[in-house]
Protein backbone atom coordinates (compact mmCIF):
# COMPACT_ATOMS: atom_id res chain seq x y z
CA UNK A 1 0.00 0.00 0.00
CA UNK A 2 0.86 3.22 -0.41
CA UNK A 3 -0.32 6.95 -0.34
CA UNK A 4 -2.37 8.35 -3.38
CA UNK A 5 -4.77 10.71 -2.73
CA UNK A 6 -7.64 9.13 -5.19
CA UNK A 7 -7.37 5.98 -4.17
CA UNK A 8 -8.02 6.55 -0.44
CA UNK A 9 -11.06 8.32 -1.61
CA UNK A 10 -12.39 5.75 -3.90
CA UNK A 11 -11.59 3.18 -1.10
CA UNK A 12 -13.27 5.14 1.76
CA UNK A 13 -16.11 6.54 -0.66
CA UNK A 14 -16.80 2.73 -1.79
CA UNK A 15 -16.57 1.51 1.95
CA UNK A 16 -18.53 4.22 3.58
CA UNK A 17 -21.50 3.54 0.37
CA UNK A 18 -21.38 0.00 1.45
CA UNK A 19 -21.43 -0.50 5.07
CA UNK A 20 -23.57 2.41 6.27
CA UNK A 21 -26.34 1.86 8.05
CA UNK A 22 -28.81 4.39 7.09
CA UNK A 23 -29.07 8.10 7.48
CA UNK A 24 -28.22 8.60 10.94
CA UNK A 25 -24.80 6.89 11.01
CA UNK A 26 -21.52 8.38 11.11
CA UNK A 27 -20.15 6.25 7.31
CA UNK A 28 -23.55 7.62 5.69
CA UNK A 29 -22.57 11.18 7.16
CA UNK A 30 -18.98 10.82 5.81
CA UNK A 31 -19.75 9.45 2.25
CA UNK A 32 -21.84 12.54 2.21
CA UNK A 33 -19.29 14.64 2.77
CA UNK A 34 -17.26 13.12 0.27
CA UNK A 35 -19.78 13.24 -2.28
CA UNK A 36 -20.27 17.17 -1.40
CA UNK A 37 -16.87 18.33 -2.28
CA UNK A 38 -16.32 19.38 -4.88
CA UNK A 39 -12.63 18.53 -4.87
CA UNK A 40 -13.41 15.23 -5.01
CA UNK A 41 -14.83 15.33 -8.53
CA UNK A 42 -13.21 12.42 -9.35
CA UNK A 43 -15.22 9.53 -7.93
CA UNK A 44 -16.94 8.05 -10.15
CA UNK A 45 -21.00 7.53 -9.38
CA UNK A 46 -20.35 3.84 -10.89
CA UNK A 47 -17.55 3.01 -8.63
CA UNK A 48 -17.58 -0.81 -7.46
CA UNK A 49 -14.81 -3.02 -6.50
CA UNK A 50 -13.65 -3.67 -9.96
CA UNK A 51 -12.95 -0.21 -11.08
CA UNK A 52 -10.31 0.36 -7.85
CA UNK A 53 -7.18 0.67 -8.61
CA UNK A 54 -4.73 -2.62 -6.50
CA UNK A 55 -3.84 -0.19 -4.11
CA UNK A 56 -7.78 0.97 -3.57
CA UNK A 57 -8.45 -2.58 -3.44
CA UNK A 58 -5.80 -3.43 -0.89
CA UNK A 59 -6.96 -0.10 1.12
CA UNK A 60 -10.61 -0.90 1.12
CA UNK A 61 -10.23 -4.46 2.28
CA UNK A 62 -8.45 -3.18 5.17
CA UNK A 63 -11.19 -1.25 6.05
CA UNK A 64 -13.53 -4.19 5.70
CA UNK A 65 -11.93 -6.32 7.97
CA UNK A 66 -11.60 -3.55 10.21
CA UNK A 67 -15.12 -3.30 10.04
CA UNK A 68 -16.37 -7.04 10.19
CA UNK A 69 -13.58 -7.72 13.15
CA UNK A 70 -15.75 -5.29 15.37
Amino acid sequence: MYFCRIDIVEAYYLFFLEYHEGIGDEKYRRMCRLKANKKMWYVSPLIDYDYLSQNGKEIYDNLVAKELSK
